[in-house]
């Protein structure tokens, strides 16, 4: 799915994160710039975050993409919100392969509605902007 633009309704706190990376980031055209000047990426190396949770002691417990699981989870049951439109929001294709070849929908109003919810709910429970 490289291939296929992934949409995302920003919320006012997704922009206000983006506001702050972009004045640590500097120039890069990244979210997350290398942590070191000769990184073999022109990005955050994909394996810092699995890397940050070793250090924290969750070398076989938790992967960052376990990470996934919260919002599909939390989402469709405290927020209530269709594990369709998480999955869409998520990147996933839905469906069987009928469907994932001829459905092109954005559902980008339904999106939009349950990342305000999501951020609201993580603003509330202590996230700090």
């Amino acid at each position: 799915t490289e291939h296929l633009p992934h949409h995302v309704p920003l919320t006012k706190e997704m922009q206000e994160l983006l506001g702050k990376a972009s004045k640590l980031n500097g120039s890069t055209p990244y979210v997350f710039g290398p942590i070191r000047e000769n990184s073999r990426y022109a990005h955050l190396d994909p394996e810092a975050p699995n890397n940050l949770l070793k250090g924290l002691g969750y070398r076989d417990v938790l992967r960052a993409h376990g990470w996934r699981s919260l919002p599909l989870t939390a989402g469709q049951e405290v927020l209530k919100t269709s594990h369709e439109i998480i999955q869409r929001q998520m990147g996933h294709l839905i469906g069987d392969k009928v469907r994932k070849a001829y459905d092109k929908s954005l559902m980008l109003e339904e999106r939009r509605d349950f990342l305000k919810r999501w951020c609201a709910l993580l603003v509330d429970i202590g996230l700090k902007i």
